[in-house]
């Protein structure tokens, strides 16, 4: 699972424990220059199963949608609705850890 929420946003609401955090697009909504070699790191190929998760579940639709059909991963997912649906439906969070190095911390 990986989250690709801004800094704010991991604190605002929280993360699901265990998720990755990367963010992804400013507020902007500029790409971060490097995420590619961020993922990377967290994954060994483009057939590895990848889960994105944001607040609402748009952008991490969109970077979803690129990476199946752009870029070439065969196992990639969205969480529909976000951040925000999973606290709705009551599933646990945790508090977020901001990475060492973190785009836009």
């Amino acid at each position: 699972m990986i989250d690709i929420r801004r800094p704010e946003e991991w604190k605002q609401t929280g993360v699901i424990a265990g998720s990755h955090l990367l963010t992804f697009f400013d507020r902007s909504g500029n790409p971060n220059p490097q995420f590619g070699a961020e993922l990377q790191k967290l994954i060994s190929g483009p057939n590895d199963e990848v889960v994105f998760i944001c607040q609402t579940g748009q952008r991490s639709k969109l970077l979803s949608e690129y990476l199946s059909g752009q870029a070439g991963f065969t196992n990639v997912a969205n969480v529909q609705g976000g951040i925000a649906n999973w606290i709705r439906e009551g599933y646990q969070i945790a508090t977020a850890e901001i990475p060492d190095g973190c785009w836009l911390c």
